[in-house]
């Protein structure tokens, strides 16, 4: 708490005007009591703002958190003990010779890379490679009399071709939640994307249909259809995590939506203190035509008088505000000079 005020002090931040925190979810943060964003409430409140202060649980860890639902065991132990007899140190000569084993055949990859669990959703990677290199890979353990039985075995390799999709599919979502400039509610409208593409997925996996799946759709054979129920299940209690993990953010979604669409609300299910300033402006044709041409949102509201819509404003202002993820301070972190720079 120290450091946080000291940090606001050197940067003329008034703490009266803090509006949210974002952070990585921890007890030390979110204690009811004693956590930071609890001390900071406090503290906010002693500053004389009559505005409490949003703690969001950032999103990216959240992501994180619900993928780890997506664990086939029985698929990890294997891929992880093959992997590491490969590339473990100690096995160095293993390694040597698996390079030399693709370079001779010209496998369309000359290596699989080492996993490690600390971060969960790198194991990605480390799939779509065993996938694609899975009688490459059976070949070579033969010869080190390591044979990988489950690499014969149709189920086995169907629930690992569905891992790997599924991986993608979580990795691909965790890069668009990634990056610089994403509004709070841009993230949180790529989450719900992903939460209807489950659903999809759960329809379209239920008729054997796997246009969005192409490594389940590579080992599964069209003319004999197979019970995807397993797969299913896993996509509904992956989508149950995000509903698990999400649901503090329902609150927020009235607001998030009278932000990206002021023209599109109905004023009557707007709060109070926002229905005058919206039918003024929703009634006023000028701002209509500048929402319509402006290139983004931050345009259209440093342009919208603040003396004429002062909540609407301030309610924009907060949102803009906002840190949906913690992924600017994990960057900083991981390369100091930046933080010199800024």
């Amino acid at each position: 708490m120290q450091a946080v005020e000291d940090a606001l002090d050197s940067a003329g931040l008034p703490l009266a005007n803090l509006y949210n925190v974002a952070t990585d979810g921890a007890a030390v943060m979110t204690g009811r009591h004693t956590g930071l964003v609890a001390r900071l409430r406090q503290r906010v409140r002693e500053a004389g703002s009559a505005t409490d202060v949003v703690g969001i649980h950032c999103i990216i860890h959240r992501e994180a958190l619900c993928a780890k639902v997506v664990r086939l065991e029985h698929v990890m132990s294997v891929v992880v003990k093959t992997v590491n007899f490969i590339r473990v140190k100690g096995h160095g000569l293993n390694h040597s010779d698996f390079q030399t084993f693709l370079k001779d055949i010209e496998a369309e990859y000359s290596d699989v890379p080492y996993f490690t669990d600390v971060r969960w959703l790198s194991c990605g990677t480390v799939l779509q490679r065993f996938f694609s290199l899975r009688s490459e890979i059976g070949h070579f353990m033969e010869t080190k009399n390591m044979p990988v039985p489950e690499l014969s075995d149709e189920s086995w390799v169907r629930d690992l071709a569905f891992f790997v999709d599924i991986t993608q599919h979580l990795n691909a979502l965790n890069m668009q939640l990634q990056g610089k400039g994403k509004l709070a509610p841009e993230l949180y409208d790529t989450v719900n994307a992903f939460r209807t593409k489950l659903n999809l997925w759960k329809s379209q996996l239920e008729s054997n249909q796997y246009v969005h799946f192409g490594s389940l759709q590579s080992v599964s054979a069209c003319d004999d259809p197979i019970n995807n129920e397993t797969d299913v299940q896993i996509l509904s209690e992956l989508d149950a995590e995000f509903e698990r993990w999400f649901a503090d953010v329902e609150p927020m979604m009235k607001l998030f939506e009278i932000f990206t669409a002021p023209f599109g609300v109905k004023p009557a299910d707007a709060p109070a203190e926002l229905q005058m300033e919206l039918i003024d402006l929703q009634c006023d044709r000028l701002f209509k035509e500048r929402y319509r041409m402006s290139d983004d949102l931050l345009t259209f509201y440093q342009a919208l008088p603040k003396a004429r819509f002062p909540t609407l404003h301030l309610t924009a202002a907060r949102i803009i505000s906002m840190f949906g993820t913690t992924y600017m301070c994990e960057q900083f972190l991981a390369r100091p000079s930046a933080l010199k720079k800024l």
